[in-house]
């Protein structure tokens, strides 16, 4: 065997080398027998480490032929850690697996029927027709205590059908509000609607639209209902600028009656703690004035102290909370701690009466809802 030969089967090595090894006269063979002994010992010490790693499970370099086996079904978007593993199983799978058992591209795998099969799950319809189930549950059970049925249209009475209005442009929503004709205000005609919750389909007429005293229509208009009474319609969502804006828009002041008891919940001993004041109605006025340039805010002041402040129906009027924040008519302002403190302590200092009610002791004011 020549140096040539030698070379050749050991590879990497240069094309200068290789030319001077087979041009080289056999007379110089006594010079080229320690590069013959040299490239003899690389190839054995090559052989032995490819053996070395085979036998140990060690993954090899992807070959030509390689290729040509795994390039059917490697993905062709596929993460970084995704990638090694396919290519060290591919790897391992081409040194095992006869040539005749390898698998065929044109027969689905496993993990193609997985990845394409349609889950029964999944339906198609996303409206329910009239007289299918109300809820369509297609994933998990769910108790039968935890299935709200909707009545269906036609058992619904005109007065729970139609409880939206189109109104200048604006949709408004029904409330439990109530006005007498007399202080209404006849504006234009407009279309009230519903929509049939089984079947998505909108059904309306006509009606007249009424403004509410000094009330804003932005805020609030009346339209006589099914039940023979003006009812109250309000936007969703109302905005104003200023806690002055909304008490003029939505005419506080005027309209609401403030009662004479301020209650606040102490949960730690059960019960709740009323206080009167023979003035509160005037303490009210002077705290919901009190910043007038104060915008409405996102806050969520519900974990603090709250004082409830009924009217004299007895009917929640307005929420007064530590660090300064108040509610009424669904918005929140934050007026300052320096305006709420100096109302609580007004009330505690001046109540004519103070009493605390137990938990477990009715209360007049609390809505019973029949089971």
């Amino acid at each position: 065997m020549t140096a040539f030969d030698i070379y050749s089967a050991v590879g990497g090595v240069g094309e200068d080398i290789l030319e001077e090894s087979e041009i080289m006269p056999k007379k110089k063979i006594t010079k080229i027998i320690p590069l013959m002994t040299a490239a003899a010992c690389f190839a054995v010490f090559a052989v032995g480490i490819s053996h070395a790693l085979r036998n140990d499970n060690i993954e090899q370099p992807v070959t030509e032929s390689d290729n040509m086996v795994t390039e059917s079904y490697v993905p062709e978007t596929v993460t970084e850690n995704e990638l090694e593993v396919t290519v060290s199983v591919t790897s391992e799978a081409t040194q095992t697996i006869p040539s005749q058992v390898l698998i065929d591209p044109n027969v689905p795998t496993e993990t193609t029927e997985m990845s394409t099969e349609t889950s029964p799950a999944v339906t198609e319809e996303t409206t329910l027709g009239p007289t299918e189930t109300t809820v369509n549950f297609t994933t998990t059970e769910i108790d039968e205590d935890e299935i709200v049925l909707i009545p269906k249209w036609e058992d619904l009475s005109d007065l729970d059908r139609y409880v939206y209005l189109s109104y200048a442009g604006n949709e408004y929503s029904i409330t439990m509000e109530k006005f007498d004709k007399s202080e209404l205000t006849f504006l234009r005609n407009a279309e009230i609607y519903g929509i049939d919750e089984y079947t998505d389909k909108k059904y309306s007429m006509e009606c007249a639209v009424y403004k509410i005293g000094n009330i804003n229509p932005n805020y609030m208009v009346a339209v006589l209902t099914a039940d023979g009474k003006y009812t109250g319609f309000e936007q969703f969502p109302y905005r104003a600028d200023t806690l002055a804006d909304y008490l003029t828009d939505t005419d506080f002041l005027n309209r609401n009656k403030t009662g004479f008891e301020v209650a606040v919940d102490d949960d730690e001993n059960r019960c709740k703690t009323v206080y009167t004041l023979t003035d509160l109605p005037d303490v009210v006025e002077r705290l919901l004035t009190a910043a007038p340039n104060t915008p409405p805010t996102s806050d969520n002041p519900w974990t603090l102290t709250c004082y409830f402040i009924f009217d004299t129906n007895g009917k929640q009027l307005m929420r007064v909370y530590g660090n300064g924040y108040i509610y009424f008519c669904n918005r929140i302002f934050n007026i300052g701690t320096v305006n709420t403190d100096a109302f609580i302590d007004y009330v505690k200092a001046n109540a004519a009466k103070v009493e605390t009610v137990p938990y477990d002791k009715p209360d007049p004011n609390d809505i019973t809802i029949p089971e």
